[in-house]
């Protein structure tokens, strides 16, 4: 079993900080290494968008969203399925 957690509005050291209102946690969990499965598209996006991570405090929601949008599929969109 594999976990990713992920957070978003987190300061940093100024948790109390009155601008950061609400603090959010993502979580995934996968039969498979999604890190190797989603790794070809991954490389794809960062290639595209000129840079080595991807991280929206750096590129911003639009540029993510843009790549997002672009991808029209999934190569094998089953591979989350069957594992």
């Amino acid at each position: 079993m594999y976990c990713y957690v992920d957070e978003s509005g987190n300061t940093g050291a100024n948790l109390f900080d009155p601008a950061q209102p609400v603090l959010y946690y993502g979580l995934i969990t996968s039969k498979t290494n999604l890190d190797v499965t989603a790794e070809p598209l991954l490389r794809a996006a960062r290639a595209k968008l000129g840079v080595e991570r991807l991280h929206a405090n750096e590129l911003g929601v639009r540029r993510l969203s843009d790549v997002a949008l672009s991808r029209k599929r999934c190569p094998d969109p089953t591979f989350l399925l069957n594992p």
